[in-house]
C-alpha cells in the first residue's frame, strides 16, 4: 500500500484540551495526513481477496480505544500531554482524526505519531526553513508533512490518519501554557469530544505549587459552544486527592455508561459520547505585600495578585455600534447584555451611553443627546458622565432597550469622541479612572475608513492612557484592527461569538474589568536584572494577575523588587517574598517571554524594529522547540520512492504557504517527478434520510423540507444541482470558496457538528441550505 501526507487546512469538532471552547474557525492551520490507497483501488483488491461483502454493509469507524490526557501544573504553568490511540478492525483502510484546539496562548512543543510501529516526531523550525525542508523532502520523494500555527488564530491543530486494515496508531502532543488568573482563580479546561464512547478514556491533572493551595475543585461538566449556567447532573464526580499543602491530583474516569449518561444530560447523541469541557479551577494563599518572586539558575518569575484592595472607582464609556449590520439577534443580545452591566455598575462610577452608526451619539438620561457628525471636536458642548444611581440605572435601561439598528459604521469618530470626552473631563484629578469599552460587528464604513490612521489617531489622541476595550461581534467585525487597537492603547480585546449566550459572553467579559483597583503599577528591579519583561502597567483589575520575568547574573538580589502604584486609598510601595519554585523556571522565563515579543510585533510602528523583535522571538522558540506564530513544526519520515504526497493551500488570506487552492498529487520517479492534478472524491447525497445520518442534528430542525435555524429558514431538494459560479468569503479550511447546496458539499458534512457551525458557513442560494464549499478548483479573482 501506498501511503501519503495530505496537508489540509480544515476544521473538526476536537479531542482536546483548551482554554476556552468558543472559538473562531474562520482560520486553520496545516493539516498533516497519513493516508492510504484510494477506495477504488481498495475496492477492486477486496474483490479479488473475496472480501468483497464488507462493501455491503456498514463498515465500523475506527475505535478510539484509548484517550488520556496528563496535565502537570508547577508555578501555574501547564504541561499538557494529549494522548490518543485509534484501532481499525476493518478489512479496509479507514479514516480517523485527531484534532485538537489549543489555548489561545499556547505553545505545541513536542508531536509524534506512531504508525505501524515505528515513531515519526517532529522538529521545530524557522518558518521558511521549515517549508524548504518540507518541499526538499516531496522533491525526494519522502513522506513529509509541515505544521505551522496561523499567525492571527494559531489554537489548532489536526491530523488526518487513514489507517490500515487491522492496525493501530497512536498520537501524541505535548504543548504548553501558563495559567492566566480570573476571578481570583486558575482554569485550566479540558475539552473532551471523541465522538464516540472510549472504553478508556481518562484525565488526570497533577498541581504543585511553591505557596499553599487556598482551594481546588472540579466544577460541573460545560456543554457545548454556548456558556450556559452549571448543572448539577453535570457533575463530573472527579476524585480529588489533596497530597498535602501545596499539592493535589485530580482524576477524571468516566466509564462508557457514564460517558453516554453525560451526553444525554447535555441533550447529545448518547452513542456520540461525552462532548463537554472537565474544568479544574484553583487558586493559591498570597502574601498582602508584593506578591511573590521566584527565583533560581539566574532566572525570575514574579507573580503579582494582591487581595483585599479597595475597588477605584471608575467612569466607563460604553461606545456601542447600532448599524445596520447589528439589527435582530445581535442588537437584542446587546440589550440584555447591557441591562444586566448597567446593574453591576457601583454606586461610586459614572458612565456614558454613546452610540453609533453613519454619526456619534452622546445619549443623555434627560432625553437629549449630543450628535456629533465629524469636524473640530472643540465645537461641541460636551456633557459629563452620569453617576450611578437607582433611576439613572432605570432610564439607562429604558435607553438601551430603545436602540434600533440601521445606518453605516463610523469607527473613526465614535472613538475620537469618547477619547475627547475623557480628555476634557480628566484634567479634573478627582475624575474616576476613565474606561472605554467599544463594540462593533462590522468594518470602517463611513467618515476615515484607513485601518493606520485610525489606529495611528486614537492612540496619539490617549492622552491619559485610558484604556480602550474592543470587542469585535460576530464573524465579520475586523478583530485585527480591534486587537492592535487595544494593545496600542493599554487594553485588550475580545471576541462576541454570536450564539444564544452572545449576552452571557458581554456580561462576563465586563466582569473582568469592572473593579479596578490599581493605577500606574511599575515593578522596579535591581540594576543586574536583564531581560526583564514589561514592567510598567497603566491598570489592574480585581482578580486578575501582573507576571513579569526576566533573569540575574546570580541566584539572588542583592535588593528587593519593589512595586509603586496609585490605590484607592493613595500611593502604595509594596515589597515580594522571594521563594523557591518547584521546578525550573526557564521554559517557563522562554514562554512569557516570547508572549510578550509577539506582543510587542504587533504593535510596532516600525518595520525594522518589527524585524529584530521578530528574530528574539524566533531566536527562543527554536532554542525550547515552540510552534509559534513564527515558527513551524516539521515532520518528514524516510521511506520508499513510491510514496505519494498531497498538497492542499491554506486560504489566501493565510501568508505561511502559497499554493493553488487545488490538490497537487506529486509522484516521484527513478528519474523524474510528475505533478497532476487531483481531487478526493466525494460520496454522493441521494435522499434526505442520508443527510439527516451524517449530519443527525437536521432530524431535530427539519420538518416538510424546510430547515429552521436561529437565523432563519432554508429549503432543502436533494434533487436540486448548485450553481458553479456563486462565490463566497471564507470555508471551513478558511479562504474563498464556492457556495454549494447543502447536500452537494458531502465532504464537509461531518465538520457541521451542530447548527452554529452550518450558520458560520452558510451562503445564500435562492432561500436554499447552502454553505461555502472548499473548492476543487483554483479561484480566479
Amino acid at each position: 500500500m501506498k501511503l501519503k501526507f495530505l496537508l489540509l487546512p480544515l476544521l473538526t469538532m476536537l479531542i482536546t484540551t483548551s482554554n476556552c471552547f468558543n472559538f473562531n474557525p474562520s482560520k486553520s492551520d496545516l493539516i498533516l495526513t497519513l493516508d492510504s490507497e484510494p477506495k477504488s483501488r481498495q475496492i477492486r483488491n477486496a474483490k479479488e481477496d473475496g472480501d468483497y461483502d464488507e462493501f455491503n454493509h456498514e463498515v465500523e469507524i475506527p475505535k478510539i480505544y484509548s484517550l488520556r490526557i496528563k496535565s502537570k501544573v508547577s508555578n501555574r504553568y501547564a504541561e499538557t500531554v494529549i494522548i490518543s490511540k485509534v484501532r481499525n478492525e476493518a478489512k479496509i483502510a479507514q479514516e480517523t482524526v485527531f484534532a485538537v484546539i489549543l489555548p489561545e496562548k499556547a505553545f505545541i512543543s513536542k508531536f509524534v505519531m506512531a504508525v505501524n510501529g515505528r515513531d515519526h516526531t517532529s522538529h521545530v523550525k524557522e518558518k521558511e526553513e521549515a517549508e524548504g525542508i518540507y518541499n526538499k523532502a516531496v522533491e525526494k520523494g519522502q513522506t513529509a508533512a509541515h505544521v505551522v500555527a496561523s499567525v492571527r488564530d494559531s489554537n489548532r491543530f489536526t491530523v488526518f490518519l487513514n489507517i490500515e486494515p487491522l492496525s493501530k496508531a497512536t498520537f501524541y502532543l505535548t504543548y504548553e501554557q501558563l495559567l492566566e488568573l480570573k476571578d481570583n482563580m486558575y482554569e485550566l479546561i479540558i475539552n473532551i469530544n471523541p465522538r464516540q464512547p472510549v472504553k478508556d478514556l481518562e484525565v488526570e491533572v497533577e498541581i504543585n505549587e511553591s505557596v499553599p493551595l487556598r482551594m481546588v475543585r472540579a466544577p460541573p461538566i460545560r456543554s457545548g459552544n454556548n456558556l450556559i449556567q452549571s448543572q448539577q447532573d453535570l457533575d463530573p464526580r472527579a476524585k480529588i486527592q489533596r497530597i498535602n499543602r501545596n499539592s493535589a491530583r485530580i482524576n477524571f474516569k468516566p466509564d462508557i455508561h457514564r460517558q453516554k449518561e453525560l451526553a444525554k444530560f447535555m441533550n447529545h447523541f448518547e452513542e456520540t459520547g461525552l462532548s463537554g469541557q472537565f474544568v479544574v479551577q484553583y487558586d493559591v494563599e498570597r502574601n498582602q505585600n508584593g506578591g511573590e518572586v521566584l527565583l533560581e539558575d539566574g532566572f525570575f518569575i514574579h507573580f503579582f495578585a494582591p487581595p483585599k484592595q479597595k475597588p477605584l472607582s471608575k467612569n466607563v464609556l460604553f461606545v456601542l455600534d447600532t448599524s445596520g449590520s447589528m439589527e435582530g439577534a445581535k442588537i437584542e443580545q446587546l440589550k440584555t447584555a447591557m441591562k444586566k452591566i448597567l446593574n453591576d455598575l457601583k454606586s461610586d462610577d459614572k458612565f456614558s451611553l454613546i452610540e453609533f452608526n453613519f454619526f456619534v451619539i452622546h445619549l443623555h438620561l434627560d432625553g437629549s443627546r449630543t450628535t456629533y457628525t465629524g469636524g473640530d471636536l472643540n465645537q461641541l458642548t460636551l456633557r459629563p458622565s452620569d453617576y450611578v444611581t437607582s433611576e439613572n440605572r432605570d432610564e439607562a435601561e429604558r435607553v438601551v432597550a430603545n436602540f434600533a439598528a440601521g445606518g453605516g459604521t463610523n469607527i473613526y469618530d465614535s472613538l475620537m469622541f469618547a477619547l475627547h470626552s475623557v480628555n476634557e473631563l480628566k484634567g479634573n484629578p478627582n475624575e474616576p479612572q476613565p474606561i472605554i469599552i467599544f463594540l462593533t460587528d462590522g468594518d470602517a464604513t463611513v467618515g476615515n475608513t484607513n485601518h493606520n490612521e485610525i489606529i495611528e489617531d486614537v492612540t496619539k489622541n490617549n492622552k491619559y492612557k485610558t484604556p480602550i476595550y474592543c470587542l469585535s461581534f460576530g464573524a465579520d467585525a475586523k478583530k485585527d484592527l480591534l486587537k492592535k487597537l487595544s494593545l496600542r492603547n493599554y487594553g485588550f480585546s475580545r471576541h462576541i461569538y454570536e450564539g444564544a449566550d452572545a449576552a452571557i459572553q458581554l456580561h462576563d467579559f465586563y466582569k473582568m474589568i469592572s473593579l479596578p483597583i490599581m493605577n500606574n503599577i511599575t515593578f522596579k528591579y535591581v540594576s543586574d536584572a536583564k531581560e526583564v519583561t514589561k514592567t510598567t502597567f497603566p491598570i489592574m483589575y480585581n482578580g486578575s494577575e501582573l507576571v513579569v520575568t526576566g533573569k540575574l547574573d546570580k541566584n539572588n538580589f542583592d535588593t528587593l523588587p519593589t512595586i509603586t502604584a496609585q490605590s484607592a486609598t493613595g500611593p502604595i510601595n509594596l515589597v515580594p517574598e522571594v521563594k523557591k519554585p518547584v521546578t525550573k523556571l526557564e521554559r517557563l522565563w522562554a514562554y512569557v517571554t516570547i508572549q510578550q515579543l509577539l506582543e510587542e510585533k504587533e504593535i510596532s510602528e516600525n518595520s525594522e524594529n518589527e524585524e529584530e523583535i521578530k528574530q528574539k522571538a524566533l531566536d527562543i522558540a527554536l532554542k525550547y522547540n515552540f510552534v509559534t506564530p513564527v515558527s513551524s513544526m516539521v515532520v518528514v519520515k524516510p521511506n520508499a520512492t513510491n510514496d505519494v504526497v498531497d498538497l492542499i493551500a491554506t486560504g489566501k488570506d493565510e501568508p505561511i504557504v502559497s499554493l493553488d487552492m487545488s490538490t497537487t498529487t506529486i509522484t516521484p520517479t527513478t528519474t523524474t517527478t510528475t505533478t497532476t492534478t487531483t481531487q478526493r472524491p466525494k460520496e454522493k447525497i441521494v435522499n434526505v434520510d442520508q443527510l439527516k445520518r451524517k449530519v443527525p442534528w437536521i432530524d431535530e430542525i427539519l420538518k416538510d423540507d424546510l430547515m429552521k435555524t436561529e437565523k432563519g429558514t432554508y429549503k432543502i431538494d436533494i434533487n436540486k444541482r448548485s450553481p458553479d459560479d456563486v462565490t463566497c468569503p471564507t470555508t471551513p479550511m478558511g479562504g474563498t470558496g464556492y457556495c454549494k447546496f447543502i447536500h452537494d458539499c458531502p465532504e464537509m458534512l461531518r465538520f457541521l457538528t451542530n447548527m452554529h457551525i452550518f450558520e458560520q458557513y452558510q451562503c445564500d442560494i435562492e432561500g436554499y441550505a447552502a454553505i461555502c464549499c472548499p473548492p476543487t478548483r483554483p479561484i480566479i479573482q
